[in-house]
């Protein structure tokens, strides 16, 4: 199969090329990384990380660390200052980067937590995504999870990292701004749009009472997933416990097939910001492919997994299962 597919807002392809790909089953697996002799995530060894933020208590030690990330992307201090010209255009990237380890055991996956525990884990990003947004001059806060060695994760210890930053990314700005023109020209929400006209494919994953997994129409990589809450609801904060919970298990289930293909990973929390109106949404892109030149040069992604195979391998791992 050779077919050019577009995103659902966004003008972005992907090809997909299912001949270009053995089947998903023969996914070559990758070697276990070993552990530190010494990790700074792990119980016993906080005076290595910087002074912590946040914890969750469990009886007289932690369950959930938070605090900042000792090698941050972005500066703390100083002034947010400008220089321009007519190539040369800089500012300080200024703003918070903090790491929260999921899990005080080392060697844990996410997806090895309970929904319990991931739901908690739902209610301290809140906590984090809320306080950083309120930092002066920070445009845009990311949240997003890097696992396995092709995801960019330095470090094997569970963790997931919010990075605030002085600029709103071209990339948040394109979806914002399709996100609003979509929903004037038809009066309704485009990703409730898209759940409900997906529901009918082969694509759809699974759906509890309030949240919904779907590979893509488009998928930029091989397993992507959208996981998305039924009701529409802007940001992570302004769903019940129980919706937090349902979320939680449907993300769970769908990192759990990644952990049996030893797939890296990473996954983001994309939802509103400047005030705007939008649908938030969980994204998981597994890390299994590689991109070349084609890729580099036009930006159009070839994926060699037909979504709606993905799909049914996801759909196998829900299988029985209730939230």
């Amino acid at each position: 199969m050779h077919e050019l597919r577009k995103d659902y807002l966004l003008d972005e392809w992907v090809i997909i090329a299912t001949g270009r790909f053995k089947r998903p089953k023969d996914i070559p697996r990758v070697k276990k990384k070993e552990s530190l002799t010494k990790c700074p995530f792990c119980p016993g060894n906080e005076h290595l990380t910087p002074p912590e933020i946040l914890r969750v208590p469990q009886e007289k030690k932690w369950r959930i660390r938070v605090f900042p990330n000792k090698f941050r992307a972005v500066s703390c201090n100083g002034k947010i200052s400008r220089k321009s010209g007519p190539f040369f255009n800089s500012k300080t990237a200024y703003g918070r980067h903090e790491i929260i380890v999921e899990t005080p055991e080392h060697g844990v996956q996410l997806c090895d937590l309970s929904t319990e525990r991931i739901a908690e884990l739902f209610s301290v990003y809140v906590q984090r995504l809320e306080a950083l947004k309120k930092v002066p001059s920070v445009e845009e806060v990311s949240l997003f999870k890097n696992w396995g060695k092709k995801s960019g994760a330095s470090l094997e210890h569970s963790h997931t990292q919010i990075l605030a930053l002085n600029k709103l990314s071209e990339k948040k700005k394109k979806e914002l701004r399709a996100f609003s023109a979509l929903k004037k020209k038809d009066k309704k929400c485009p990703y409730c749009s898209v759940l409900s006209s997906e529901r009918k494919s082969k694509r759809f994953i699974f759906e509890n009472s309030s949240a919904a997994a779907i590979a893509p129409f488009a998928s930029k990589e091989p397993f992507e997933v959208l996981i998305l809450p039924k009701r529409h609801v802007k940001k992570l904060s302004e769903l019940s416990e129980q919706e937090s919970y349902d979320m939680a298990f449907v993300l769970k289930r769908c990192l759990l097939l990644l952990k049996k293909k030893n797939a890296s990973y990473n996954f983001f929390l994309q939802e509103s910001c400047c005030g705007k109106d939008f649908h938030f949404y969980f994204r998981i892109l597994p890390r299994i492919t590689t991109r070349g030149g084609f890729e580099e040069q036009t930006e159009c992604i070839i994926n060699p997994v037909l979504p709606a195979e993905a799909a049914r391998e996801y759909r196998a791992e829900f299988k029985g299962r209730v939230a």
